[in-house]
């Protein structure tokens, strides 16, 4: 614990602190739980974000605050000159609250890891991913959709979740799964995320109770997302697993067979279009370029996410401080100086925090994004937890779209920098140095 923070006074946290525990079981399991007061909802995990960085105000991790003040004091400036050129009021007020929110809770997260080392804190964490992973397997199967969709489809733990079911279309078929916490991507990695934290804790704390068949549970959730990221996350784990984690031999064993017959019976899954969309991941990974329209768009658009913003850059060389800022995710209003008529390749968190915040702070994301990459490759156990949100960053744009999947991505960066604080299960010494 001392190779973390020096000379510095103890301070009692104690691990069974609700707020940590709340904000657990709202990011993975009902992030978009919400009271309105008239037209705006009021989403609960703010309120809870809010206690957070208030109660621990004065003992923030250090090596944080400094990415956390300069993302968020950029980040006001951006929504500041959006202001003074739109006028649009009501949508800058709510955008900076749910958007800056994530950015302010970045050197408080640690809270919520060590709030992890509580047997009791780990059950609500077992309970919500569990939750979320069931939500995603009986969304994408039509005999059990129907089901789902009546008792997730209430606004206020979804405000728009039945478009989302609409969009998905085909009624006789399996769907790419929906849940409470958002697209499928997103759902994906943060179940491949606790995946890797309850296998980290399982190995650094006492022994998690049923671990295999949670973990069961927790991959077909992942899987039945049936997305190309998430697919790739999990195929790094399971090798990252089979190297670094001894014992389990019985969960070794089911996942070296489901692999082995997954492999023998790969075209008669993809036929069985009424159980599984494995066709999705067929066309995305097995079929040549021009068989998919769909597949050959997406590959360009993540391609181009890294090579555009720079031909962005020399035309509109503004980018290099703002973007379009977050604001036209909502907002019909635009800034003359940095609108874009094109839809710009923002597939990726490179692209997205370019095109939406300016090349300076996209080197700030990407640098975040290049330790993550330093931590999976110099520690295995540690990176395990990470891989996902790494590869999520490559290919997609929750991060910095999607307010749940910021708190994602940046509770993966606390976890890169603060892993050790899940050993100790004393006191933590004050967060100050």
């Amino acid at each position: 614990m001392s190779n973390i923070i020096r000379n510095s006074k103890k301070v009692n946290v104690p691990i069974n602190q609700w707020a940590e525990r709340l904000f657990i079981v709202l990011l993975f399991a009902f992030p978009k739980l919400n009271v309105k007061i008239g037209p705006l909802p009021i989403y609960i995990i703010d309120l809870v974000v809010m206690y957070m960085c208030f109660k621990h105000r004065n003992n923030r991790f250090s090596k944080l605050v400094l990415i956390s003040n300069l993302l968020f004091i950029l980040f006001m400036l951006h929504q500041l000159l959006f202001l003074v050129f739109t006028r649009d009021v009501s949508n800058v007020l709510y955008m900076a609250i749910r958007h800056g929110l994530p950015l302010l809770s970045i050197p408080i997260l640690p809270y919520v890891l060590i709030n992890l080392r509580s047997e009791k804190s780990q059950q609500f964490l077992i309970g919500a991913v569990i939750f979320t992973s069931l939500t995603s397997v009986f969304s994408s199967i039509p005999a059990t959709r129907g089901f789902v969709k009546s008792w997730i489809s209430f606004p206020f733990l979804y405000p728009s979740i039945e478009k989302q079911f609409e969009k998905k279309g085909v009624i006789d078929e399996a769907i790419r799964s929906l849940s409470i916490i958002g697209v499928s991507n997103v759902t994906g990695v943060l179940i491949l995320m606790a995946v890797g934290i309850l296998l980290y804790l399982n190995t650094e704390n006492h022994k998690i109770k049923y671990l295999p068949w949670i973990l069961m549970v927790l991959i077909a959730g992942s899987i039945t997302t049936y997305s190309r990221s998430v697919t790739i996350a999990l195929l790094l784990m399971l090798v990252v697993y089979f190297l670094k984690y001894s014992g389990n031999r019985v969960f070794k064993s089911i996942l070296v067979a489901l692999l082995i017959l997954v492999s023998f019976t790969w075209n008669q899954l993809v036929e069985k279009s009424n159980l599984f969309n494995f066709k999705r991941l067929e066309m995305a990974f097995f079929q040549a370029d021009d068989e998919s329209d769909n597949y050959t768009h997406g590959k360009n658009e993540r391609f181009e996410s890294y090579t555009k913003p720079f031909q962005t850059l020399l035309n509109k060389p503004i980018f290099l401080f703002m973007g379009e800022t977050i604001n036209t995710t909502k907002s019909k209003e635009h800034i003359p100086f940095v609108y874009l008529k094109f839809n710009p390749p923002d597939h990726s968190l490179f692209g997205r925090s370019f095109y939406m915040n300016g090349f300076i702070v996209a080197v700030i994301y990407f640098v975040i994004l290049i330790l993550l990459i330093y931590k999976v490759f110099t520690d295995l156990t540690v990176g395990i937890v990470i891989i996902p949100v790494v590869i999520w960053s490559f290919f997609a744009h929750g991060m910095i779209s999607s307010p749940n999947g910021a708190y994602m991505f940046f509770l993966a960066f606390a976890f890169s920098k603060y892993y050790l604080i899940l050993r100790n299960t004393s006191i933590l010494k004050s967060a100050k140095k």
